[in-house]
């Protein structure tokens, strides 16, 4: 009954799809749905510069989230603390680590782990940060990267060696 229940609802899923008349929007690279995104962008833009307040409301916000002084959030893996960061230095990104007892002294000593930037300018892709999932407790630690195109909402997968600071090769990939 179930299994009935779960076929009727992708069934009817995809025919709601198939009369959905914006469907066409979601082909994120096609001229005609970034033509239809940019115009909006530009209405949106417009309305919210003619708001009171909006340029030095602007400004602020630019100077907090561009300040090395902001709290870098971090995520806890052997020891080490691991964040992503991005700055003017680095507009795509860098997943960079520091040992866990300088950072919770306010003194951290950052090593870059993957520098997204480079990584775009090497492959000669657009690459944008998604996630990263650790094996845990183990002496070569790896991880799987979800890392997407342009900005898509399509992630790749590829594994990659804390212990290298690399992509494994001929590691698990999942285009």
């Amino acid at each position: 009954m179930r299994r009935l229940l779960c076929m009727g609802l992708l069934i009817a899923g995809a025919a709601q799809a198939q009369d959905d008349p914006h469907q066409w929007l979601e082909a994120v690279q096609d001229e005609k749905a970034l033509a239809f995104a940019a115009t909006h962008s530009q209405r949106t833009e417009a309305m919210l510069r003619a708001t009171p307040g909006f340029e030095a409301l602007r400004e602020g916000l630019h100077e907090v989230l561009a300040s090395p002084a902001r709290l870098a959030p971090v995520n806890l893996h052997g020891g080490l603390a691991y964040n992503f960061w991005r700055d003017a230095a680095h507009p795509r990104g860098i997943w960079r680590r520091t040992p866990l007892a300088a950072y919770r002294a306010g003194k951290p000593q950052w090593q870059t782990v993957l520098d997204l930037d480079q990584l775009s300018r090497d492959e000669g892709e657009a690459w944008n940060w998604g996630s990263a999932s650790c094996q845990h407790g183990v002496k070569a630690p790896r991880c799987m990267l979800a890392l997407s195109r342009g900005g898509g909402d399509a992630k790749v997968f590829r594994e990659f060696d804390l212990g290298r600071l690399a992509f494994v090769p001929g590691g698990f990939t999942l285009p």
